[in-house]
């Protein structure tokens, strides 16, 4: 799990780092630097979610995550 929250913790960061830059350059940096954190949680996501109950309340988190 610290994985994960290190990769989140990464997303903030580059979201922080932009934050105020003109949209083309915040979409060049997303894609460069947090595309590879971003696609290794996808990762974690579906691994996850293949184990858990549809029930489970982390399968009612991460599902809710989606959704929005």
């Amino acid at each position: 799990m610290a994985g994960t929250l290190g990769r989140i913790g990464q997303l903030y960061a580059i979201e922080a780092r932009i934050r105020g830059k003109p949209p083309d350059e915040r979409g060049k940096i997303r894609q460069s630097k947090a595309r590879p954190p971003f696609d290794a949680l996808q990762v974690w996501r579906r691994t996850i979610m293949e184990t858990l109950s549809r029930k489970s309340d982390t399968m009612a988190a991460i599902l809710y995550v989606l959704n929005r």
